[in-house]
């Protein structure tokens, strides 16, 4: 009787414990793209204050298949890294970043970044 009752019970535990692994193993694979595009900045910290017009835009993409850097789209290298020159306005300048998937999820990430002219600089010029 009671062998009888592990052969029934032994079969339905196994195929629970598979299955579990099975579908754990499927979220642990395919989360990154149920997620959806990631976007991470190595280059400027966003509310940063500058005091040049030249600004470098260095970061990377996870799971993007385009890249919009103020509704202008950049190139991606193959690992997701991208690097983009901008020049800013005197003043308060917003910064936009726009990531699409292959499945059209997108992230945007805004950065606010100040250019302040070096008055230093410009006086010395003007002095020459």
């Amino acid at each position: 009787m009671r062998n009888r009752k592990i052969t029934f019970i032994l079969p339905i535990v196994c195929t629970v414990f598979f299955s579990a692994i099975i579908l754990g193993y499927s979220y642990f694979k395919a989360r990154a793209y149920l997620e959806g595009p990631q976007i991470a900045l190595s280059l400027p910290q966003d509310g940063q204050t500058v005091n040049d017009p030249l600004l470098s835009i260095v970061g990377q993409v996870d799971h993007a298949s385009t890249l919009i850097l103020n509704g202008r789209k950049i190139f991606i290298d193959i690992n997701g890294d991208f690097k983009e020159d901008l020049l800013l306005y005197p003043g308060y300048n917003i910064i936009t970043l726009e990531a699409t998937d292959r499945f059209e999820k997108r992230i945007k990430k805004q950065l606010k970044i100040v250019y302040q002219k070096n008055e230093a600089k410009q006086e010395l010029t003007l002095a020459q």
